[in-house]
């Protein structure tokens, strides 16, 4: 078992077999990231900081116990196959190629069809009552054997309409820090357009719940 990746949620081991193992990390490392985070990006004050590391920290947990839940109703093969040891926030999962890493190393046609794939994937998330909330299209998603676009990081998700509608109305996408690092070029430019017609309220209600009529 080999570590090769880690995040302020979890420690990423290779296990074989073309799998990962995902475990947590310790309250206090990512209550410490966090805190250190906003301090840096926002300026904030020690006291603002350890509020929000706080929040964070327990939103994360939250959101995770919640999404564990739906995937008993969702298609795993949407997050690469994921599988929850016991009952523990810890899984396994498939490993896959990382989006900033493919786009790296593919033609910019297959670039866009990766891009149109990340995009029918929110839709589908829609339809399922779920809305990933922190857009982090590079890091957070994969493609996997079979060429297709995958969320391999499912901590931030929310649950609700109205939750959903409020985080787009923010226009987060257009903030992220590895959408303002991503330098300029046609597949940048591609990835935006298709981000603006699609990030609005109306093609959101559009597909909310469509599978699961029942939820909020």
């Amino acid at each position: 078992m080999k570590h090769f990746a880690e995040g302020f949620q979890y420690k990423v081991y290779d296990i074989g077999n073309n799998r990962v193992l995902k475990k947590t990390q310790s309250y206090l490392y990512t209550f410490f990231k966090v805190f250190v985070l906003v301090r840096e990006r926002e300026n904030a004050s020690i006291f603002k900081a350890f509020v929000v590391a706080v929040n964070s920290n327990k939103e994360n947990k939250r959101a995770l116990q919640k999404m564990k839940e739906k995937m008993k109703v969702i298609p795993l093969d949407l997050f690469a196959n994921p599988e929850f040891i016991g009952d523990t926030l810890n899984f396994t999962q498939d490993k896959v190629t990382p989006v900033e890493d493919y786009l790296i190393q593919s033609s910019l046609e297959n670039n866009k069809k990766i891009v149109d794939g990340y995009i029918e994937l929110q839709k589908l998330f829609w339809s399922y009552g779920i809305h990933d909330s922190v857009y982090k299209f590079q890091p957070n998603y994969g493609v996997n054997s079979q060429g297709k676009v995958v969320c391999i990081d499912f901590g931030e998700f929310i649950f609700t309409k109205l939750e959903a509608l409020k985080n787009l109305e923010k226009g987060k996408w257009f903030f992220r820090l590895s959408y303002k690092k991503w330098a300029e070029s046609e597949i940048k430019t591609y990835y935006t357009d298709a981000m603006k017609r699609t990030m609005v309220k109306d093609v959101l209600q559009k597909y909310w719940n469509t599978k699961i009529p029942n939820s909020v």
